[in-house]
């Protein structure tokens, strides 16, 4: 077939299926991982061999031969558990897992040139075992590919990436007399003390390892690759290693991206969508911004022309035209805006699988709850937000979540429950994720911080609760007591905290030792538009988001308090820190309020704790189109962007929480 196309048309046709397929997979696996629980066991099946049938189809369509094999063969196998020959177990969701990563890891080296052709095999084996009785776990290692990376261990080889640390594959062969089981804990302390292991096959935990014969492993580590090779061979345990730089070959390093097409069912059941290039909606959505500074143009000529031609009867129709446009644009806008919002399910829907993986590798039993999947979110917002989630989700399983026997010891429910939630709040969308667990110890927490040298012990003293849930969130701080495949790197949380706060965002903590805790994700519902309130410091123009303006005041100069070498003010009981923005960015101008009786203070709430601006004169609230400002022109974060008012003049957008941040230095 592909042989009578156009070198054109076979590639808008892979792109098609590449993109077709994507959307299948999402679909496929959610299907596979609702067979355990669900009541409609048949209605999923079903759908299986749907997909499996249209991805052969597909496959073999544009050439994948191999890969039509591989889906008929898991066709056969659904077909026998469909006639109730195999039954319905974790074993069994398994296997289809592991061949849903099989035909997208291949889709995804076909499309990228970088086949791996020991993939299809080796999963064929694996259905051939299990059809002969036998689980899949006790294939060893010699008959496996690489470990498949999930997205939370692809993030994990980015993170190292940037710490310059070297990643590498291992294989490891075991003594004849030996076997790892007998080993006990060295084997597993013996490797940890060389690096960070991201993956390992099988898992390092004995529960699986009686019987093989080796272990693979990919791992981060300081240490060059010989030494590394000289250190994992230990006398009378293994007696093989091969190492080599691991090469994310067949996989994609990149977060998956989420696609703005119709759903799995739309495909089966019909719907009236098309489908648009995202970035023809980005072009879009800055042409409205563009059209949203000319309005204001517009509306500052009208100003000047009614100053100075009160009495002319042609600005009665401009204020009309002016009006119309007004109308028309806030239509526009809305609708554009629209078009960028998207479901949120199109990041939940990764994370059913996440928790069945994470839960199975710490052997504990979980249950995932998710409300609000059909909440809207900016696409712009769906591109990144999946990694923070990714984090906070594996922290309330490896961290939070007790075992099955020690939550029956607490009196607990033996299955642990972790709720992720989205819904609208203002102009503003919430996202929670909470979980049953062991809370936070804050005894703990600072105790940790102090062994670190974070802090002082009078500094420690100082923090309130509020303040010292926030520990952590800084970079490389963990309470895990051992270092796992998913715990106690401190990688994590603070990715969370600098993501959601280069969003204009805000993380929250909440936590009851013994009862668990909750994250909640504050983020604006669109990346692009903003109102926001003006004010003047010195000679500049500035803006905060509207959002985050607590109170406007005015106080006294004898008013303000110094404390620790701060200003500080209080209002209400309540202590207030002060930031004079012409001192940290060196404005020239009128001094904001030094030489005056009254100062107006703008109160910012952030999720760490409300700071007061200290501002020469208020201007008002105005819609502002955001835009990036060039790292060479300002080289502050405190600054998250600029715009361009009506009049032509630059206003600077602040971002209150590098304002928090800058506070403690």
């Amino acid at each position: 077939m592909l042989s009578s196309l156009s070198e054109d048309d076979i590639k808008s046709l892979k792109e098609t299926f590449y993109q077709q397929a994507r959307e299948l997979m999402e679909s496929l696996v959610q299907e596979i991982l609702s067979l355990e629980d669900s009541r409609d066991r048949v209605g999923r099946l079903k759908i299986i061999k749907r997909i499996f049938h249209t991805l052969k189809g597909d496959s073999g369509s544009v050439g994948l031969k191999e890969l039509s094999g591989l889906i008929h063969r898991a066709e056969d196998l659904v077909q026998l558990v469909d006639k109730k020959s195999i039954e319905i177990d974790s074993s069994l969701t398994d296997l289809l897992l592991k061949i849903a990563d099989c035909i997208g890891e291949t889709i995804e080296t076909n499309r990228t040139d970088s086949w791996d052709s020991a993939l299809i095999p080796a999963v064929l084996g694996m259905i051939d075992n299990f059809l002969k009785g036998e689980e899949v776990r006790q294939a060893t290692v010699s008959t496996l590919p690489v470990p498949s990376i999930s997205e939370y261990e692809r993030l994990l080889l980015s993170e190292y990436h940037r710490q310059g640390k070297s990643i590498y594959h291992l294989k490891l062969s075991f003594s004849r007399d030996c076997r790892i089981k007998s080993a006990g804990m060295m084997f597993p302390q013996h490797l940890h003390a060389l690096g960070d292991i991201i993956k390992a096959f099988p898992p390092l935990d004995g529960r699986d390892m009686g019987s093989v014969d080796a272990v693979e492993l990919i791992m981060a580590s300081s240490l060059d690759m010989q030494e590394v090779k000289r250190r994992s061979n230990i006398p009378g345990i293994v007696s093989d290693v091969m190492i080599e730089e691991f090469v994310e070959k067949g996989i994609m390093v990149a977060p998956v991206q989420a696609i703005e097409t119709k759903k799995v069912t739309d495909i089966y059941h019909g719907g009236d969508t098309i489908r648009v290039e995202s970035e023809r909606v980005d072009q879009l959505m800055n042409l409205v911004g563009e059209l949203v500074i000319g309005r204001s143009m517009l509306m500052q000529l009208f100003l000047e022309l009614e100053e100075r031609f009160p009495r002319e009867e042609i600005l009665g129709r401009f204020a009309y035209a002016n009006s119309f446009i007004d109308r028309s644009l806030s239509d526009l806008q809305k609708s554009v805006m629209k078009v960028r919002m998207i479901p949120i399910d199109k990041v939940f829907k990764r994370f059913p699988r996440m928790v069945r993986d994470l839960a199975k590798a710490g052997n504990k039993d979980v249950r995932l709850i998710i409300k609000g999947e059909d909440t809207e979110i900016d696409k712009g917002l769906v591109d990144v937000i999946g990694e923070p989630l990714i984090h906070i989700i594996r922290n309330a399983i490896d961290h939070g979540i007790e075992t099955a026997e020690e939550r029956e010891a607490a009196g607990k429910n033996r299955q642990g429950m972790v709720r992720l939630e989205a819904y609208h709040k203002g102009n503003d969308i919430i996202i929670e994720v909470d979980d049953d667990g062991r809370g936070i110890d804050l005894k703990e927490l600072k105790a940790k911080a102090l062994e670190k040298g974070v802090l002082s012990e009078n500094e420690l003293e100082r923090m309130d609760d509020r303040e010292s849930i926030n520990l952590i969130f800084l970079p490389g701080f963990s309470t895990a007591k051992v270092v796992s495949e998913v715990s106690g790197r401190g990688v994590g949380m603070d990715v969370v905290k600098t993501v959601v706060e280069g969003l204009r965002g805000s993380v929250q903590v909440r936590s009851e030792k013994g009862r668990g805790t909750t994250l909640v994700l504050r983020l604006p519902l669109t990346l692009a538009i903003i109102r926001a309130l003006l004010f003047n410091v010195g000679n500049r123009l500035f803006a905060t988001p509207l959002g985050s303006v607590k109170e406007i005041t005015r106080v006294f100069v004898r008013d303000v308090e110094i404390v620790g070498g701060k200003e500080v003010l209080r209002i209400r009981d309540k202590v207030v820190p002060l930031i004079r923005l012409e001192e940290i960015m060196d404005i020239e101008g009128n001094d904001a309020g030094r030489n005056r009786n009254k100062l107006f203070v703008i109160v910012v709430n952030t999720e760490e704790k409300d700071i007061g601006i200290v501002v020469r004169s208020l201007v008002g609230e105005e819609e502002l189109v955001i835009k990036a400002i060039n790292d060479k022109w300002i080289n502050t974060n405190i600054i998250g962007g600029a715009s361009i008012l009506g009049d032509g003049k630059v206003v600077l957008i602040l971002n209150p929480a590098a304002l928090v941040k800058r506070l403690r230095k």
